[in-house]
């Protein structure tokens, strides 16, 4: 058992978490690369302890042969230890003296081990580059309209995972074709059935989503007509969303605590705090993630599922209810699911067969 203190916006609460091996941190991992097993050519497999995920996930280190790189202007021989967590791989280069100069990860992303001196006066480019375009999957063909599409339907290819959620809700996939209805749910398919177990998790408190803390609570009777119908319940949430919360890039994990203080944040915040509002205001809802269309691009996002005898799709950034066919669904549930998305990423390619907008003139 592991006891956690957790401390947001001020205020700290403790957690017991069951694990089966000690926790090790992400931080110890360095100490690990150079165990005798992987300096004989072995294989090493622990846990590691996820603050993300308040959970033990598997971690593979093995040796991946010697080899030569280019560092410092120079060639030096390193060793190479591949390292992979939750679908993620890194390479380290390790050279004689044991130090890790170079790590790349399977996303594309190269770190160098670089004196104060040389990182601040490197030579880089003037520009900055914007991560999200970096990992954005551009499908074959513009979609015009995208925030009206009422029906998409894709090729998708690269997905991977036992986990995913492709089926149900406002989505249906028959591999490799992907089926989105928007913008309202799809009336032709029958409602769904919702297991007690899962609409009682779709309405608890959980880590960061606080759907019952004293502050929330008070919080949601001042937005939310508790005797209104979920549909207006839903819209208004949206519409305190969009006059009290900034959206802005925030680095963090999102807790509802913090949203609530910060009063800003990107889809990761506004999915968190649509969730919360939500649940306190009696309506299942889940936490979305996947891909949404944007200017050209299908990029990672968040957004949030609420049961209305079936899933409906709602997007607190867009303020779209329900949200549009471009919302593609992998993971539904809860924020620590997140890490489920990263071996997806760099992977997923999108093929448009079909669209179909609700504007009645462009039909």
């Amino acid at each position: 058992m592991l006891n956690v203190v957790l401390t947001v916006a001020g205020e700290s609460r403790g957690e017991r978490i069951e694990i089966e091996e000690p926790p090790q941190l992400p931080s110890t991992i360095q100490l690990l690369l150079n165990d005798e097993q992987i300096e004989a050519g072995g294989r090493y497999t622990t846990t590691v302890f996820d603050p993300s995920a308040m959970k033990n996930v598997p971690l593979v280190i093995e040796a991946a042969g010697d080899t030569v790189i280019r560092y410092g202007g120079e060639l030096v021989e390193v060793r190479r230890v591949r390292q992979e967590m939750s679908g993620l791989e890194i390479v380290s280069f390790i050279d004689s003296a044991g130090r890790v100069i170079e790590e790349r990860s399977g996303m594309g992303y190269r770190l160098v081990l670089e004196d104060e001196e040389t990182a601040r006066n490197g030579e880089w480019n003037d520009g900055t580059t914007d991560i999200q375009k970096l990992v954005a999957v551009e499908p074959d063909r513009h979609l015009p309209y995208a925030r009206e599409l009422v029906t998409l339907k894709v090729e998708i290819t690269g997905l991977d995972g036992d986990t995913l959620l492709l089926n149900g809700g406002p989505q249906s996939y028959d591999p490799p074709v992907l089926v989105v209805h928007g913008r309202g749910p799809d009336r032709s398919a029958p409602a769904e059935d919702i297991l007690p177990e899962v609409r009682d998790a779709a309405l608890a408190s959980s880590q960061f989503v606080l759907s019952e803390h004293p502050r929330l609570l008070e919080l949601a009777t001042s937005v939310v007509d508790l005797n209104a119908p979920d549909e207006d319940k839903i819209r208004q949430i949206l519409d305190w969303l969009e006059d009290n919360i900034v959206v802005k890039p925030i680095f963090s994990i999102p807790s509802t605590l913090e949203v609530m203080q910060r009063r800003s944040g990107d889809c990761n915040e506004f999915a968190v705090m649509f969730a919360s509002l939500a649940r306190a205001a009696g309506i299942p809802t889940r936490i979305a993630m996947g891909l949404v269309y944007v200017d050209d691009a299908f990029y990672y996002h968040a957004w949030c599922e609420c049961y209305l005898d079936r899933w409906v799709g709602v997007d607190p950034v867009f303020g779209q209810f329900p949200a549009d066919a471009t919302h593609l669904r992998f993971i539904a549930g809860t924020m620590d699911r997140q890490v489920e998305i990263l071996p997806l990423i760099g992977k997923v390619g999108v093929k448009v067969i079909e669209s179909e907008t609700g504007l009645e003139d462009l039909r």
